[in-house]
């Protein structure tokens, strides 16, 4: 009977240990987006993260991101996903990649995108179309892209 106290107290001290370990670990300041003031996610990585930030742009750049987006989402070519990798997530790039090129709107960018909705987060962006259509981008940081954003994802806009 002892030995099943003793195991109990000593899983006891296990757990106490490991649940206070865990919240000390938890109040350690988050590290800092570069230049954005998003917090990074906590992650434990098995191997060393690359010191290679592509964006050296000190205010990233948004717009240039929805022009380089919104050329190639309306390209019809061959090259349309390999330009849409570049400047959106891989998820919708891949989506998009697989659009029936009829539902493709046939118009060009008509004037500059439009930041509807902004913050330090996420910006959402407005173009309008040569057709009359108009399409509605979401963006967010990404240090590791040229112009410091990507775009999440991407649906028909207001007119």
């Amino acid at each position: 009977m002892k030995w099943i106290v003793r195991s109990l107290g000593a899983l006891l001290v296990a757990v106490l240990v490991a649940h206070v370990a865990f919240h000390l670990g938890s109040s350690a300041p988050q590290p800092r987006g570069p230049g954005f003031g998003v917090s990074a996610p906590r992650t434990k990585q098995h191997t060393q993260p690359s010191p290679v930030v592509v964006s050296t742009d000190p205010a990233p750049d948004w717009e240039t991101t929805t022009q380089q987006f919104v050329q190639a989402f309306l390209d019809h070519s061959r090259t349309r996903s390999v330009r849409l990798r570049s400047v959106a997530t891989p998820r919708l790039a891949t989506l998009l990649a697989r659009t029936d090129p009829a539902k493709i709107p046939d118009g060009r960018p008509v004037g500059e995108p439009r930041a509807v909705a902004e913050t330090h987060e996420t910006v959402t962006v407005a173009q309008q179309l040569s057709d009359g259509s108009a399409i509605a981008l979401d963006l967010v940081p990404d240090p590791t892209r040229a112009a410091g954003w990507v775009v999440t994802s991407v649906r028909p806009g207001a007119r």
